[in-house]
């Protein structure tokens, strides 16, 4: 099989359409044996032969066979145990091979069981970040006993390489087994998280231009009843030329663009004046200016005599 590895206890749907796995598939139904599953070591190969294959793999009854129209063939199989090749034998119109049945290495005791207990918690944490789990993945492992089915099972619905999963299924080892798969799920549910922290994220920042843009809108339709909007527009042009023709340092210069840009987003419905102090008041003191002249200049604007000149440091 092509990137697919069939775990005992799991059943999955496999497309075949190689004139050898339809032939080993339909004699396997003629003959009503199981078939076995080979992951092929190169997924690119059209014709793999004995050598391109792993030599461990799944046995496997085929529980349903199904051709379609167009000339597919699809089964629904279900891993029954692991085996070994263990010679290939010639004269067959399809991949034949005499087996050997490979037994899980158990063992009992406390440490297993605390194994056991946190990979399912594992398990269901990452099922909790998962969109539309199937809730009978979550029963079934929930109600899994055997140790190495769990680990099975889970590593069956883990996003892993076929490398990865085939290392999985040549472990025969239980407690060693359940190891790996808690360290493989690990980190998927690291990368699960962050996932999430980075979707919120985005979420936020687009609530939140979303609020702005239909604040500004709003706050445009209301100069715009009010009879403010182009007497605004009209005030920021004339500030902004006066910041280019007034010639100022370039920290004062950039201090004043900012404070004229925060003006357009939110508005001025005070008028001239109102703006000209925002400006002065946020503007730093020039050190060629001198605090005395900032003062005349702040003392002006408070009076009201506003003008669309902007003090120029001598």
């Amino acid at each position: 099989m092509r990137n697919i590895v069939l775990f005992p206890g799991v059943v999955l749907p496999l497309s075949i359409g190689r004139a050898q796995s339809v032939a080993a598939a339909q004699e396997s139904i003629r003959q009503e044996c199981p078939i076995a599953v080979l992951l092929q070591k190169d997924p690119g190969n059209d014709a793999p032969g004995p050598g391109d294959l792993y030599p461990v793999g799944t046995v496997a009854g085929i529980l349903r066979y199904v051709t379609t129209g167009d000339g597919g063939h699809h089964l629904i199989a279900q891993g029954e145990g692991r085996f070994r090749v263990r010679e290939f034998l010639p004269g067959y119109p399809f991949l034949a091979a005499r087996i050997e049945r490979l037994e899980e290495i158990t063992a009992t005791g406390s440490e297993l069981d605390a194994r056991v207990l946190h990979l399912r918690q594992q398990a269901t944490e990452a099922l909790a970040l998962l969109p539309q789990v199937p809730q009978e993945l979550a029963q079934a492992i929930a109600h899994v006993e055997q140790p190495g089915a769990l680990a099975d099972l889970i590593a069956n619905f883990l996003d892993l390489k076929a490398e990865e999963r085939q290392q999985i299924l040549e472990n025969l080892d239980v407690r060693s087994r359940l190891e790996q798969v808690s360290q493989f799920l690990s980190y998927r549910i690291e990368v699960l998280k962050l996932t999430h922290k980075i979707s919120e994220q985005t979420k936020e920042v687009m609530d939140r231009r979303q609020r702005e843009y239909f604040l500004r809108e709003q706050l445009k339709a209301i100069q715009q009843e009010l009879g403010e909007g182009e007497e605004g527009n009209g005030e920021m042009e004339a500030l902004g030329h006066a910041i280019d023709e007034a010639h100022l340092p370039v920290e004062v210069e950039t201090a004043a663009r900012r404070e004229l840009r925060r003006l357009q987003r939110i508005g001025c419905p005070k008028g001239p004046a109102s703006m000209a102090w925002r400006v002065v008041i946020s503007t730093p003191f020039w050190p060629s200016h001198g605090a005395r002249r900032q003062q005349s200049a702040l003392t002006s604007v408070k009076r009201g005599a506003f003008s669309t000149r902007i003090p120029r440091p001598r």
